[in-house]
């Protein structure tokens, strides 16, 4: 954007568009003489700009160019000058222009949703990740439009300028990728975020005041070339004094005039956004109007396109002229959506069409197919009407044959039928003679054996007579009938004998029963006459006038006494009942009709004992109610008598009259008080009659009540005076119980502010740290507990020492004390518990950094007995130093360090198998182990976060602590963790340290060799069985896989395995050595489960580390295995499985 110069001796450029200023400007100078660029207007001067035009002189021969902001320059110079470096850079592909847009507009794009939403005018918000951030100017359906750059934070595939509600939301509906321009790109933009790019989207920045004009990216020094002298009476820094003044006021008449200048363009600037806004809202109005019926006219059909075209062409007539730009898209828009519909109802017609002729078409042949169906129906009816009346003839003759064999058969049927008949009525006729003979002899044999044995004999001589008559017509049960009478005769004189034996012993029983019931009526007797001479005792309170209290004293003691002896004779009847109550009945009767003497006797004894016993209780009942209403009457009597002797006693003047100086006497010697005289007055005045001397006996009682009335008065006054100065004391306590909470609100602040800062640290602080924070948290949560101990102990007293009369004036302080108090209870607990949580966090890190380094070192020592061909014995003796049989810190740490650590390629790759790929395909054990303590470290910060408030730096502490990864150190630190407190690690322990174990993830082969190809399969290894590695892994160089000799845990079987297949898939992985209890169970020290042996209950989801695999235990038949508690180190036997639907633990 440069003019070029004609002029022969030399030129002055300055930058135009994209320069920064906005303008060109060329000035001419003649051969030999020397010109000044002239200044471009105020409102757009470059204060450097400005410095280079008033000093550096441009003369023949040589050119100056200053450089735009924001954009870029270049030209060729005739000679020497000097050139101002452009200021910002270059331009984003044409379209920067010298610094950020103060606005956008948004046109075209095709998509009819979107393009609604982001079609219009924008204006600058401020920035998002170093970048610019536009909002349009008008809300779509409620939401705001932002136009924003997001970086590559979320991953690359999302960094770019995106169209959006708002900044950084789900929400999207065009996407841009372009990561280096400073503004918004112009096109190439996305719909939604991975449809196509619409062409027609165009986004044009603006600058307020023309191009341009926004404030500069960056600021890089001054670039000087080259000058040639300067002209006479020129320094060199610039012309004289005196023009140096002319220009100074030039310079600010302009800078003045260009401020207003910039003002007014602001101002007409504003003006146009606001017409804009305004002409694209009703652009945007037309807009939808009309594609509301386009819509419909899309799916429009024959009977409702007329219609439609109608006000189609109405909603143009009213709408189009405002749609601006897109006017003649609607255009296109309403005759595509006319066509499209037109073109569908003429293929709707052809399909209606050709779908009539197919249905002609199967009409006609399905005619055809009637009438050949009529046919064959035809011949099928004839056919079958000849054959039936085949079938009938066959039938009849049929017929005819079965009738004549039928009427044969039945004649002689019939006259078997009568044979057989006669026979059987003669037969039956014999049968029931026998019958009904049998039936009597049998029923006077039911009389015999029923008979008692006075009914005997004439029972007996009844059966002698029926069978002397009925034997013989007996028949065939003759013989019968007579074995049954023999044996009848027998059975019933053997009855006969034990119904009298039975007699006898029951009128034994009897007699003895009766015997115990006439001891239990004497009791009873005697019971009734100590209820009688109680109810003479209680008669005498019939008469209560003349009684007095010791008289009625006397008659209670004479009633209680005989309430106690009846109640000891009744008491006596019911021993004797329960003693010999089982013994009193009647004994089995041998019939029906024996009478039950006994039992009535004792229901009517029983009888007697309740009625006595209510009796009693009545009468004892009376005489309290009498006693009552006698010794009521008795005290108002005494206090009568008291009464008129205290009267008398005061009463000395005039008889049955106490004067004043007498009432002031009665009420100074009973009652310890002065009567005041206005009392005494009223006293008169009420109760002593007029012209009366005193107070006589039957006021007495209203003398007694005047003088307590006074008294209490004067006691409110004495309680209301203590009761104020009770007030002061308590409410010093007040306000030593408010120091103390404030005091202890501050102690627990600062420990609320120690919980904050521990907020973010439990991944990113080293263990020792976080255990000096722990303590240091710990010791400000117990001066805050010991804080709000005091502070509660003073609510306590204060709430203790706070009486009905105070509560109405210090209620509310009372309440706000157990408010605080409750509230400093709560800040403690919780920053307790958190600081807890934090402390166990770091124990879980330490943890886990202890399980990696032991992990590593493990790495280190299998490769080193691998390079160098150790078993594991040899390996042992080898870290045995000193030959004792166990291996201490010292030989420990030195064999590591003296270690190779370098691990080769195939110990990588069998590790990336076993390990890295175990994160994608077992993703239930990743879930189950360091991701769930990750989880509870973010859980517990998040918690921390709820109640504390922003994050501040704790103290600093070396992480490096530990030294080298390898260090002496970290490696018998490492040490006392694999020896579990021992000081040295014995071999079967050592043994233990060092195995291996894998699990089955995908059923595969066990083979007999490490070759597969010369291998032969053993058996196949099932999901989930584990495995104790022997050697290995090697690699099989023919099908180029790791393969691991093991051997099964479940049988002891040895054999090779693949850890993964040459496809990837995996077989084998990295566990087997850890079981998650999911039944409560036991742990103890021994195998065999001895009874009374100690025993320790491990809950479900406790974790347990393998030490020996698990075995059977011979005497409980249940499946055991010694192991480690993960949480807190404990070792012993646990049982594993009762049977194989009953599982104690569970391999994780």
């Amino acid at each position: 954007h440069h003019t070029p110069s004609h002029a022969s001796g030399g030129a002055m450029w300055q930058g135009g568009a994209g320069g920064g200023y906005g303008q060109q400007q060329q000035q001419w100078a003649a051969p030999g003489q020397q010109q000044w660029a002239a200044p471009p207007p105020a409102a757009q001067v470059d204060p450097l700009a400005s410095f280079y035009q008033e000093r550096v002189p441009a003369p023949a021969g040589q050119a100056f160019m200053m450089g735009g902001v924001g954009g870029s320059s270049s030209s060729s110079f005739g000679g020497g000058g000097m050139m101002r470096p452009p200021l910002g850079g270059g331009g984003c592909a044409g379209a920067c222009q010298g610094g950020l847009p103060n606005g956008l507009t948004v046109s075209g794009c095709d998509h009819a949703t979107i393009g609604v939403i982001v079609r219009g005018e924008f204006s600058l918000q401020g920035t998002n990740h170093l970048k610019p951030v536009y909002k349009k100017g008008l809300q779509v359906d409620g939401l705001d439009v932002m136009l924003y750059f997001w970086d590559e934070r979320d991953g690359a595939n999302f960094c770019g300028w995106w169209f959006g509600p708002k900044v950084g939301g789900d929400q999207v509906w065009a996407y841009h990728p372009d990561k280096t321009c400073p503004h918004p790109p112009m096109t190439g933009w996305k719909m939604l975020y991975n449809g196509p790019i619409d062409q027609t989207l165009l986004v044009t920045p603006q600058w307020v005041g023309g191009a341009g004009c926004g404030m500069p990216l960056s600021m890089p020094p001054l670039a000087p070339a080259p000058v040639g002298p300067a002209p006479a009476g020129l320094t060199s820094f610039g012309p004289c004094a005196g023009n140096m003044q002319q220009r100074t006021q030039q310079l600010l008449e302009q800078k003045r005039l260009g401020e207003l200048q910039k003002q007014a363009q602001l101002l007409h600037s504003k003006k146009d956004m606001e017409q804009r806004r305004v002409e694209e809202q009703k652009k945007q109005t037309a807009t939808l109007a009309i594609r509301r019926v386009i819509q419909k006219a899309r799916g429009a059909t024959a009977e409702t396109l007329t219609a439609i075209q109608s006000e189609l062409a109405v909603t143009k007539a009213v709408h189009l002229e405002n749609c601006g730009t897109q006017k003649a898209a609607i255009l296109q828009e309403c005759d595509k959506a006319i066509m499209q519909a037109q073109i569908q109802i003429q293929a709707f017609a052809a399909q209606k069409k050709a779908m009539v002729d197919k249905s002609e078409k199967m009409k006609a042949e399905l005619e055809d197919r009637k009438r050949q169906m009529e046919e064959n129906k035809k011949k099928i009816a004839e056919n079958k009407v000849k054959l039936e009346e085949d079938m009938q003839r066959q039938k009849e003759d049929a017929i005819r044959k079965r009738s004549e064999d039928v009427k044969k058969a039945r004649e002689a049927a019939m006259k078997k039928i009568e044979d057989d008949k006669r026979s059987k009525v003669e037969a039956e006729e014999r049968k029931i003679k026998e019958h009904q003979t049998v039936v009597a002899v049998r029923k006077v044999l039911q009389k015999v054996r029923m008979a008692r044995p006075e009914q005997f004999d004439e029972a007996k001589q009844e059966l002698d007579a029926v069978l002397q008559l009925e034997l013989d017509h007996c028949g065939s049960q003759k013989e019968v009938i007579q074995q049954e009478v023999a044996k009848l005769m027998e059975q019933a004189q053997f009855r006969i004998d034990k119904i009298n034996e039975q007699r006898a012993r029951q009128q034994e029983k009897r007699d003895i029963v009766m015997k115990l019931c006439s001891e239990l009526e004497v009791l009873v007797g005697d019971a009734e006459s100590a209820v009688v001479k109680l109810k003479e005792s209680a008669a005498f309170f019939e008469d209560t006038a003349e009684l007095s209290v010791t008289d009625v004293e006397e008659i209670s003691q004479v009633i209680q006494e005989g309430v106690v002896e009846s109640s000891i004779r009744l008491q006596a009847c019911t021993n004797y009942i329960a003693e010999h109550g089982k013994d009193m009945k009647d004994p089995m009767p041998l019939s029906n009709n024996e009478p039950q003497e006994i039992t009535v006797r004792m229901n009517a004894l029983r009888k007697r004992i309740r009625d006595t016993e209510q009796a009693s209780t009545a009468t004892f009942q009376m005489a309290q109610d009498a006693k009552e209403k006698a010794m009521r009457h008795a005290w108002a009597n005494n206090k009568l008598q008291e009464m008129k002797g205290l009267f008398t006693k005061y009463a000395s003047s005039i008889e049955d009259t106490l004067t004043r100086s007498e009432i002031t006497k009665y009420a100074l010697g009973e009652f310890k008080f002065t009567v005041p005289e206005p009392v005494l007055d009223t006293i008169f005045r009420n109760i002593v009659p007029e012209g009366g001397n005193g107070v006589k006996l039957q006021d007495f009682t209203l003398l007694k009540a005047a003088i307590g009335v006074a008294r209490e008065k004067v006691r409110d006054a004495r309680k209301a005076e203590d009761r104020e100065k009770a007030k002061v004391v308590f409410g010093a306590k007040i306000d030593e119980t408010k120091a103390s909470l404030a005091a202890a609100s501050k102690v627990a602040s600062k420990m609320d502010r120690q919980i904050q800062r521990l907020v973010g640290k439990v991944k990113t602080t080293p263990v020792p740290q976080m255990l000096k924070l722990a303590d240091h948290t710990d010791g400000l949560v117990a001066l805050a507990t010991t804080a709000v101990a005091a502070a509660s102990a003073l609510v306590k007293v204060v709430q203790e020492a706070l009486t009905p009369d105070m509560r109405i004036d210090f209620a509310k302080d009372t309440a706000q004390f157990a408010t605080a108090e409750k509230a400093l209870q709560i800040r403690v607990e919780t920053a307790a518990n958190l600081s807890g949580r934090f402390r166990d966090s770091a124990a879980q890190k330490q943890a886990s950094e202890i399980e990696r380094f032991r992990g590593a070192v493990l790495k280190i020592i299998s490769y080193n007995q691998r390079t160098q061909s150790l078993n594991a014995d040899q390996l042992f003796d080898k870290l045995d130093a000193d030959g004792d049989g166990a291996i201490s810190s010292d030989d420990f740490v030195k064999f590591v360090e003296s270690a190779e650590k370098k691990l080769d390629d195939e110990q990588e790759e069998a590790e990336d198998v076993a390990g890295a790929k175990e994160d994608d395909l077992a993703e239930a054990r990743k879930k189950g182990s360091i991701a769930e303590e990750e989880a509870e470290d973010d859980e517990d910060e998040a918690e921390i976060a709820a109640v504390a408030g922003a994050v501040a730096g704790a103290e600093e502490e070396d992480a490096a602590g530990l030294g080298d990864e390898y260090s002496a150190k970290r490696l018998a630190g490492l040490f006392s963790h694999l020896a579990e407190g021992q000081l040295k690690i014995p071999k079967d322990d050592f043994m233990r340290v060092i195995r291996t174990y894998y699990k089955c993830v995908k059923e595969t082969v066990i083979t007999d060799g490490m070759s597969i190809k010369e291998s032969k399969p053993v058996r196949r290894l099932e999901v989930n069985e584990v495995l104790e590695i022997v050697e290995g892994p090697i690699k099989d160089d023919v099908f180029n896989v790791m393969r691991v000799q093991g051997r099964m845990v479940k049988d002891g079987l040895e054999g090779w395995i693949s850890i993964a297949g040459n496809r990837g898939t995996v077989f084998l992985q990295r566990g087997g050595n850890l079981y998650k209890v999911v039944k409560e169970t036991t742990l103890n020290h021994t195998l065999a489960l001895e009874p009374g042996a100690t025993t320790k209950t491990l809950p479900v989801g406790e974790v347990l580390e393998m030490h020996e695999i698990p075995r059977l235990d011979a005497v409980s038949g249940f499946t055991r295995m010694k192991a480690k508690v993960k949480s807190e180190g404990s070792v012993g036997w646990v049982t594993t499985m009762e049977n194989p639907k009953n599982m104690f633990v569970q391999l994780l």
